[in-house]
């Protein structure tokens, strides 16, 4: 009888001290504290949702511009060739018009020559291609004319028997745009009077 009076003496003792330790917890100043601590997580993330993030427009944009930049130090002379890496906007590709020496070119093209990023088309073709630049592509006028070479070697078995194939019926398979999928290696040079954009065989990852 006494073990059980015992028992029943600590166990409420245990119960007010627990009771006393979570109200010492839940004192106005801690509500404070956790209730400001919330407050600054749910601001941080509206923040953050609210950061404007760069479109494939304003991507195309930004990369064409550096492009058209190196352009202009290879034409000036400044560079011999200049070599750098462009990886947005994915699934768009840089395409120079007009395209294999045909007449047609996107609307806003203004010179005789000129260098695009636009969307990969979903039937990739030069019609397509330039209902996509004309529809939202970003362009650039040249004084030079301009072609994109595909020099590198295609990856993959499908890739490498397609090039075959197409080379074998006599296709230019280097004249081609150059697509953007990651970090798409750049190589622009002079050949000729014509620029060159091209991508770097030779250069596969860009230096950390």
């Amino acid at each position: 009888m006494e073990t059980k009076t015992n028992k029943h003496r600590l166990k409420r003792r245990s119960s007010i001290w627990s009771n006393k330790k979570a109200e010492d917890l839940l004192t106005p100043e801690t509500l404070k504290i956790i209730v400001a601590v919330l407050c600054i997580i749910i601001l941080l993330y509206l923040a953050y949702q609210l950061v404007p993030k760069k479109t494939a427009l304003a991507q195309a944009r930004e990369n064409l511009n550096k492009i058209n930049f190196e352009i202009q130090k290879v034409i000036s002379g400044e560079k011999n060739q200049s070599d750098f890496f462009i990886e947005s906007p994915s699934d768009w590709w840089v395409i120079a018009w007009p395209y294999k020496g045909e007449t047609e070119k996107p609307a806003q093209c203004k010179n005789p020559d000129c260098i695009c990023l636009c969307p990969i088309p979903t039937i990739p073709s030069k019609g397509y291609s330039l209902q996509e630049c004309d529809n939202i592509g970003v362009c650039k006028d040249l004084d030079r004319p301009v072609k994109t070479m595909y020099k590198a070697e295609p990856v993959g078995a499908y890739a490498t028997t397609v090039k075959s194939v197409e080379s074998f019926l006599g296709y230019d398979v280097e004249n081609v745009p150059l697509d953007i999928g990651g970090a798409l290696p750049i190589r622009i040079v002079m050949e000729n009077g014509v620029v060159i954009v091209e991508k770097d065989r030779n250069n596969n990852e860009p230096k950390k």
